[in-house]
């Protein structure tokens, strides 16, 4: 029976440390954070809520840190190494681009509109150039000045996943600049 005192002696303990270590390191958005989500809790207007929020959830947590206190003490230990950590920095990735290579033959407007005319038995999509892709084509056109020459190009990108897609479309030629582009096509190559 003493070692259950002992026990739950150092349980009481560690909740005390880990509490008050908490109270110290609770940063104010922390605190902004939880205040909005106690905001959008529909229950809080509810009568049971306050009493269920404010004293049984923090003494059924409090009883868990007594009873568990060496699994608490673990990840309190864990969390406070992480805090001291610095931040994970994601690889950046690769960002598509076109290049000369991918460049295939010069074509004009309209041309590429005639080209890319989309024909639907169904009538699901409408019969205009890139159908569906019609208004971001638009925006797309407008952006090409006087000189600009408009260009195809295909190439197969490593996207995420290392999974292979054929894109291909038009790209801007700002003399020797390669400008902005359009994807008309993006299909997933099967290894």
């Amino acid at each position: 029976m003493t070692y259950l005192y002992w026990y739950l002696g150092i349980g009481v303990s560690v909740l005390v440390i880990i509490f008050t270590v908490h109270q110290l390191t609770k940063s104010k958005q922390e605190q902004e954070i939880a205040d909005l989500i106690a905001a959008f809790d529909p229950n809080r207007e509810q009568w049971w809520w306050k009493p269920l929020n404010n004293f049984v959830m923090p003494g059924l947590a409090a009883a868990a840190v007594v009873a568990g206190w060496p699994v608490a003490l673990y990840w309190k230990a864990k969390e406070m190494i992480e805090a001291r950590q610095p931040p994970r920095t994601e690889p950046p990735q690769k960002k598509f681009e076109v290049a000369r290579e991918h460049l295939q033959r010069q074509w004009t407007i309209a041309e590429v509109e005639a080209a890319e005319v989309v024909l639907d038995p169904l009538s699901a999509v409408p019969k205009a150039p890139f159908g569906h892709l019609n208004p971001a084509w638009e925006v797309f056109k407008q952006s090409i000045a006087e000189g600009d020459q408009l260009w195809g190009f295909s190439t197969v990108w490593e996207a995420e996943w290392r999974q292979n897609e054929l894109r291909e479309g038009y790209v801007i030629m700002r003399g020797d600049t390669i400008g902005p582009y359009f994807i008309a096509r993006l299909t997933i190559i099967s290894e």
